[in-house]
């Protein structure tokens, strides 16, 4: 590991007006880079009351890695399959080879790409570039699942020495038999996600009079659950691939590239928003919605 390396230089006087330079040399080798960024600090002293200091910083250019996991529901039914949707960046700024994927519980990978290689629970990736990523899903082996719960972790390592893990954890409840035929329902595992917005007016004269106000949405929260996270990159990924339909409002939400469509670079801009990676979309901005696409009220 890289030591704090201190240089002291005694410079007897200048004179007035007059201005020296000194140049200071450090090699940081492989071995010792911890950080992606170095502050070089001087502080000059002439007396107590008479000082100065100024710094300079350095971007240590390497290879990073950074993954995600995801879950479509935090509680399943016992003996319901759990699938898992993992998230790999390029966040560094070299291509990564001989990326390995190693999940702890056995199952099953699905929605891979034909030029990976599986052998049980190893997915080997032959290359991620630079700013890249890559999701798929891996289904956990129902029959392995004891307990109420089922702890999850993905390690990635590649030939580049650089490493991440991520692990989730999602409950396992008796299935719950709702009696209440009238009351809507929403089920977020199915293939077509829909959004009941009707309400009953109940409002009196006085709430009346913010009807008008802006109503305004998080961009990104394609679900309107009230933040944006990996299950609204989900839903976008599962829109761009045909199994899943969005309504209006949420196609506006999902578009946070702001090119008109909703597509997988909305879902990495959202995955990269949520792991705090830098992103030019606008995810996680509060905007005013088209009265277009708002509910009428009755």
């Amino acid at each position: 590991m890289l030591l704090l390396q201190k240089v002291f230089v005694t410079i007897p006087r200048i004179k007035k007006g007059e201005s020296i330079e000194i140049e200071f040399t450090t090699t940081i080798s492989p071995a010792d880079i911890v950080e992606t960024t170095y502050t070089c600090t001087a502080n000059v002293t002439v007396s107590e009351n008479i000082f100065d200091e100024a710094s300079a910083s350095i971007k240590i250019i390497g290879p990073a890695v950074t993954v995600g996991k995801y879950a479509d529901k935090p509680i399943y039914a016992p003996g319901e399959r759990v699938v898992y949707t993992d998230v790999i960046v390029n966040s560094g700024d070299k291509d990564l080879t001989n990326v390995k994927v190693t999940e702890n519980l056995a199952g099953k990978f699905m929605r891979y790409d034909k030029s990976w290689t599986v052998d049980e629970n190893i997915l080997t990736i032959p290359e991620i570039k630079v700013g890249d990523s890559v999701v798929f899903h891996y289904a956990v082996d129902r029959s392995l699942i004891e307990g109420n719960k089922v702890e999850s972790v993905v390690t990635v390592t590649c030939d580049q020495n650089v490493t991440d893990s991520a692990e989730l954890t999602v409950l396992l409840s008796e299935p719950v038999t709702d009696t209440s035929k009238d009351e809507p329902t929403s089920d977020t595992s199915s293939d077509e996600l829909t959004t009941d917005t009707s309400s009953e007016n109940t409002d009196t004269d006085d709430e009346k009079e913010t009807d008008d106000q802006p109503v305004k949405y998080m961009m990104g929260d394609v679900n309107m659950d009230g933040k944006v996270t990996g299950h609204d990159s989900l839903l976008i990924q599962r829109y761009a691939i045909g199994l899943l339909k969005l309504n209006d409002l949420q196609l506006f939400l999902s578009d946070v590239t702001q090119d008109g469509k909703t597509t997988a670079s909305d879902a990495l801009n959202i995955i990269r928003y949520t792991i705090n990676l830098n992103t030019s979309s606008i995810a996680g901005k509060l905007v005013s919605v088209p009265d277009e696409l708002l509910p009428i009220k009755q």
